[in-house]
């Protein structure tokens, strides 16, 4: 994120710099750097949409890794129990991917074998104060989706995810054209006023 907004603010400066001061080389770079940021973002769109059945796979092998250093990250523990509270999942593909946590894991004797964070719990969306040993042991002796469904969420976020894409697609394609409109006329509007500028300086020139 902080190289991102880096960078946004080195493309605007050049930007500011290029038109106070009518330089076309900088304009140049800001107008097609805007381009091919536009343009990466087109592709990985597209590719997104035609892919998604293996960018689903990848969202899923990336939530089993973030699972696997939960403790290790406070960020990523922040993260990952904020989206299973808000989409109401645990784990990538279910809970029993928790396994994959070596705190969580049932091969181990603590307290936290076999179980899940608190933020799989039901209980946990509705309670003041949360019970944080409400997932303690709830994977013990494997159970299925049914035996637990009462206190835990058995939907794997993945899914949960991909079903939230689905329900809001038209949704999601409005934010995207009205982020691509002031793009589009961003890299339109650059272009226009370097063509202005070196109209002018031809101009000074047959003046001269």
């Amino acid at each position: 994120m902080i190289a991102v907004g880096a960078f946004m603010f080195i493309l605007g400066f050049i930007g500011c710099i290029g038109t106070l001061r009518e330089n076309i080389i900088l304009l140049q770079i800001f107008a097609w750097t805007l381009a091919v940021v536009f343009a990466l973002q087109l592709i990985t769109a597209i590719v997104a949409f035609v892919f998604r059945n293996k960018a689903s796979a990848l969202v899923s092998d990336g939530i089993r890794g973030a699972i696997e250093d939960y403790y290790n990250d406070p960020d990523i523990h922040f993260a990952i129990d904020t989206l299973q509270q808000e989409f109401e999942c645990c784990g990538g593909y279910d809970f029993n991917d928790w396994d994959n946590n070596i705190y969580f894991t049932c091969g181990q004797r603590g307290p936290t074998a076999c179980a899940v964070p608190y933020s799989c719990c039901i209980s946990t969306k509705v309670d003041m104060v949360p019970n944080t040993q409400c997932g303690y042991k709830v994977r013990e002796n494997s159970p299925t989706r049914f035996d637990v469904d009462n206190m835990i969420f058995v939907r794997g976020c993945t899914d949960a995810m991909k079903l939230w894409a689905e329900d809001n697609l038209k949704t999601m394609a409005v934010v995207v054209l009205v982020l691509a409109i002031p793009q589009i006329a961003g890299i339109f509007m650059t272009f226009l006023f370097i063509l202005q500028v070196e109209d002018e300086q031809i101009a000074l020139k047959y003046e001269t």
